[in-house]
């Protein structure tokens, strides 16, 4: 089955400003507190917040494996199939791993280059001094996204240089993408305001899963982002920085995609995409 190019989508609405801290007063006033002081010392480590799912698609959740707040969950947790890589993952590749593939995006390539319009979006691209340069404007929320046509297989580590030019901070965002052969993908967007999301995109469905505060990151600058598979296992850095780990995916072959994604209607935003690499392990 082949996806669209453009998915137009409603943004998940935002969760309450302290959730987790509400959580942890209540919590705190039905166990003891011990138990109260950990959940609030956990919260304030791990940063991230569960957002909630587009109405239409509530009832989709039951059918996920695992379930959204299993995700989460699960994402604090240690995986037994990520133990034998170092653990905090460091910011870039271990040293005996080699450079599989690189695109300095000097030629198109596979990259879809020109315009793609329709009555929701207006949609351009081209190559220019080592950038792929996006424009996009669309009335609705949308996900525009582009493939390579370079997979992998195995453990891997895949790497892209991204920012934007122009847009709005708070509702632009833009970031790596991996599809399996079974059409299943998992995106890792950053977002100008200074967060990220990673979620699961699975049969034409989307559904979000985890976002966060971003560390050491700067708005119009230029992000490194990356992940990082070890067996079905993902980790997701940027600029070095792991944010979301322990994310169970597929484990065989995978293609590299980009993406933009508008989560407000009549928006637009030109970015840029920069040197993108796969790193293996030597054979």
């Amino acid at each position: 089955m082949t996806r669209p190019r453009a998915m137009l989508i409603e943004a998940p609405p935002e969760p309450p400003a302290g959730s987790w801290q509400k959580t942890a007063v209540i919590a705190g006033l039905v166990v003891s507190g011990f138990c109260a002081l950990c959940a609030a010392v956990l919260s304030a480590s791990v940063g991230m917040t569960l957002l909630a799912s587009d109405t239409r698609r509530a009832e989709l959740y039951a059918s996920l494996t695992p379930p959204p707040g299993e995700f989460l969950r699960a994402s604090l947790t240690p995986n037994p199939l990520a133990t034998s890589f170092p653990s905090p993952v460091p910011g870039s590749p271990p040293k005996s791993w080699a450079r599989l593939y690189l695109d300095d995006f000097v030629e198109p390539g596979a990259w879809f280059v020109g315009t793609d319009n329709d009555d929701k979006t207006q949609f351009t691209t081209s190559i220019s001094v080592n950038k792929y340069v996006w424009r996009i404007q669309a009335s609705q929320p949308v996900i525009r996204e582009e493939w390579s046509g370079q997979t992998f297989d195995g453990n891997a580590w895949v790497a892209v240089q991204a920012g934007v030019v122009s847009g709005n901070a708070s509702t632009t965002g833009y970031g790596l993408a991996l599809r399996s052969t079974g059409n299943r993908t998992v995106y890792f967007a950053v977002i100008e305001s200074g967060r990220y999301d990673i979620w699961k995109d699975e049969r034409d469905t989307q559904d979000q899963f985890l976002s966060g505060s971003l560390r050491s990151f700067a708005s119009r600058g230029v992000a490194k982002l990356e992940i990082f598979r070890h067996n079905s296992i993902l980790t997701f850095l940027v600029n070095g920085l792991v944010h979301g780990r322990d994310v169970e995916f597929d484990s065989g072959e995978l293609e590299i995609g980009l993406f933009v994604r508008l989560y407000e209607g009549d928006e637009g935003a030109l970015l840029d995409f920069r040197r993108l690499e796969i790193y293996a392990p030597k054979p």
